[in-house]
């Protein structure tokens, strides 16, 4: 499930901030794309030590995919 934080301090000013935990793909995916078009600053994580490399992977195309919305 995804979770949120309302704001984040960033050089003194507080700005619209979110942790998406599971922000490699679904659900998680789809709200860091929704709010990062709302000009909400995101942070992903995913889960599964195990399948830490694959989720890296999963990861990083997902900020890919994410950046060109703005």
């Amino acid at each position: 499930m995804a979770k949120t934080s309302s704001t984040i301090r960033s050089k003194g000013a507080l700005i619209p901030g979110a942790i998406i935990t599971g922000g490699s793909a679904g659900i998680g995916l789809a709200t860091a794309k929704a709010l990062y078009s709302e000009g909400v600053n995101v942070a992903m994580s995913t889960t599964g030590y195990a399948y830490a490399a694959r989720n890296q992977e999963r990861l990083d195309q997902a900020v890919a995919d994410i950046q060109p919305v703005r």
